[in-house]
């Protein structure tokens, strides 16, 4: 890929934004399966929103699972005098 403004984000097979780059003018190695799109500027780079995908139910899930469990941990530390009460 070549690289003229040194500001741009690469983009993978499903059209994601995945990534914001700042790189020196020239030519680069892009891996296959990726787009590279160049910007004007950074003040136009910083506009650009990075993909984030979406929880599935199961990770939902393991997250309230973590949370609860760290909760009951802090608890019971608590009260067997191991961790302060804040």
């Amino acid at each position: 890929m070549q690289v003229i403004t040194g500001y741009g984000f690469f983009k993978d097979n499903d059209g994601n934004i995945i990534a914001k780059a700042e790189l020196p003018f020239g030519e680069h190695p892009i891996k296959p399966g990726y787009i590279y799109v160049e910007v004007v500027d950074k003040a136009e780079m910083e506009k650009v929103e990075i993909y984030i995908k979406p929880l599935t139910d199961d990770e939902k899930k393991e997250i309230l699972i973590r949370e609860k469990i760290r909760n009951m941990a802090i608890i019971e530390l608590q009260k067997e005098g191991k961790l302060a009460i804040s």
